[in-house]
């Protein structure tokens, strides 16, 4: 039985309505994921996993992130060049069997915002 379909209406009702009086929310996500148990992994494996995977996919790049694993928990530190290098690498930290990773990552590029920046002529 799946955790939607022995939650209630009423708790749905409940919980949007306590987020409604609360100033600044504007949306509801009214679907909680659970989180499965860890499978306990020693430090070193999980390093080793995780910097394999790293070298594999990111490859002359994965000297740019500094690993560091406690009991369980990876944390990662130094620069990718994209926000889609950021969460592969959470994701990849999650495969390796990190419990809880924190992405310290820096992202060098950003997407530029708004309007282009390109002047054309008319």
């Amino acid at each position: 039985m799946s955790w939607e379909s022995r939650r209630s209406r009423r708790e749905v009702i409940l919980t949007a309505w306590v987020a409604d009086g609360v100033p600044g929310v504007v949306d509801v996500n009214n679907s909680p994921a659970i989180e499965k148990e860890w499978e306990k992994k020693s430090d070193e494996k999980i390093k080793s996993d995780l910097i394999s995977k790293l070298k594999t996919t990111l490859l002359d790049r994965s000297d740019q992130i500094e690993v560091s694993v406690e009991n369980g928990k990876v944390i990662l530190r130094g620069e990718v060049a994209t926000w889609r290098e950021w969460q592969l690498a959470m994701d990849l930290a999650f495969k390796a069997g990190a419990r809880h990773p924190h992405n310290l990552l820096n992202v060098r590029y950003h997407p530029p915002h708004g309007r282009s920046r390109i002047f054309v002529p008319q």
